[in-house]
């Protein structure tokens, strides 16, 4: 073999020799190495040489409806980028076989971004549609995944701006309630932040909010929307301040309707100086009105209301004087007629109001069941008011037989509402005053008081039936 020309001769060690190599390449070996490590630095961004694939799958897909013709679609990025920076992702909808209200369509949208999440536009109303999602980079695509579920656009729910953002005292009701219009809800959940005692309901597109808080401080609530499309909450607020230091005599108090209640301390007892007029248990439940009622409005023995014969006075104005007539079981329901921190008298707070009450040397009776337990009380308990016009009046009839007009010294303003009979029939307006307490006699009868307009006497008695109905005064606890 004879080497070209110019080249030297290398023997079996390498070094020059005698044997003869003839080579046929054009290039010897050193030229070789150049060419290869040129070839190299112009195929890759450095030597060694790293090799490009597509980048690696995303991963927990989800699609949330965002309204009728679009969605938004999220998902975790690959973890691998395949040695070439991730260009973008592609989000596919495929509408399926199956939609709600037999909607169809065949079009396949797709959507483009940089980031999560993407927004797919253009989508048909009710279909149920199934989405990919892959990401790109110089090489190609990754493997797509999809959703495990499908998802239909829909239309949005929406919650308004709450009608108002009280500030009361607590153990006040909130009066009026709150209210919140809503589209595309079909409920509410749970709602949180609500001071205890509030609650909020759902019923035709509107959530109130009433009740009465026993809790102070700034309450920011939420109440989330159920049904429709997207995941929305109805927001709002609510300052409950703490309550004034209380004075009986000079302080108020108010029932869950938000009516006022003067106070007046008579001996050692905090009373109301009006009679209830309350339509609602302080859970919030009504009290059924039965003031139109022919038939029995107290079976079965459940609570009840009234005012008087509507042909003889306006219900609306003889409330306004005399407050509602309630059976017994309503002054005795545990839900309660009387504010929080108040309550209907017992028997025995009724002796007690009497004794104070009483003039003479002869001590009111308080223990017997004889039915007078003073004959100078009722004076100084009734209200000095008495008619002088035509019609209903507002006070004590001046025309009874022996009129006696009170003085009211105790401040106690007994006014006669009359009482309620059954089975509807009403009697003795302007004539008696009579109130319940919360003892019973036996299983039918309750103890009661009755003040008249012909004497000064308070009356203990137990003649009127529970499903009777009767004036309702509260005493502080």
């Amino acid at each position: 073999i004879t080497p070209r020309e110019g080249n030297p001769v290398y023997n079996g060690m390498n070094e020059p020799g005698n044997v003869e190599i003839k080579r046929k390449s054009p290039f010897n070996l050193d030229e070789i190495k150049v060419r290869w490590k040129k070839a190299a630095l112009e195929n890759c961004p450095g030597v060694p040489c790293s090799y490009l694939y597509p980048p690696g799958p995303c991963s927990a897909i989800v699609a949330t409806p965002t309204g009728p013709s679009s969605a938004s679609v999220s998902f975790g990025l690959p973890t691998y980028d395949g040695g070439s920076p991730i260009t973008g992702y592609v989000v596919t909808a495929t509408p399926t076989s199956s939609a709600p209200a037999k909607r169809k369509s065949s079009a396949v949208i797709t959507a483009t971004g940089t980031a999560p999440p993407i927004i797919v536009t253009g989508l048909t109303f009710g279909v149920n549609y199934i989405f990919n999602v892959l990401a790109t980079n110089a090489v190609g695509p990754s493997p797509t995944i999809a959703t495990t579920t499908t998802v239909t656009p829909c239309t949005l729910n929406t919650a308004g701006t709450a009608s108002l953002s009280p500030t009361l005292t607590v153990n006040t009701a909130l009066t009026p309630s709150i209210t919140i219009a809503t589209t595309g809800a079909t409920g509410i959940g749970t709602a949180t932040g609500l001071p205890a005692g509030v609650t909020a309901v759902w019923s035709t597109n509107v959530i109130t909010i009433s009740g009465t808080p026993t809790a102070t401080g700034t309450f920011n609530y939420t109440s989330p929307l159920t049904g429709g499309c997207g995941s929305v909450n109805a927001t709002g607020g609510i300052m409950v301040t703490p309550a004034a230091p209380f004075t009986c005599g000079i302080s108020t108090v108010s029932d869950i309707d938000g009516n006022p209640y003067n106070t007046k301390l008579i001996g050692t007892q905090c009373w109301t100086t009006t009679n209830l007029k309350v339509t609602k248990y302080n859970d919030g439940t009504l009290i059924p009105d039965s003031t139109t009622s022919t038939s029995n409005p107290w079976a079965p023995a459940s609570g009840a209301r009234t005012g008087y014969d509507v042909s003889v006075v306006p219900l609306s104005d003889y409330v306004g004087t005399f407050g509602f007539l309630y059976n017994w079981y309503a002054a005795t329901d545990l839900r309660k007629l009387c504010p929080a921190g108040w309550h209907v008298p017992t028997d025995s707070d009724w002796n007690k109001l009497v004794i104070s009450s009483h003039s003479g040397t002869t001590v009111a009776d308080t223990s017997s069941t004889s039915s007078t337990q003073s004959t100078t009380a009722g004076t100084v308990l009734k209200s000095d008011v008495t008619n002088t016009s035509a019609g209903i009046g507002l006070g004590w009839d001046p025309a009874s037989s022996t009129p006696s007009r009170g003085t009211n010294t105790s401040g106690f303003s007994a006014l006669p509402g009359g009482i309620r009979f059954y089975p509807g029939n009403f009697v003795a307006i302007r004539i008696y005053a009579v109130f319940w307490s919360a003892t019973q006699f036996d299983d039918n009868y309750p103890w009661n008081r009755i003040l008249t307009s012909d004497d000064g006497n308070v009356e203990r008695n137990s003649v009127f039936d529970k499903w009777h109905g009767a004036s309702v005064r509260c005493l502080k606890d």
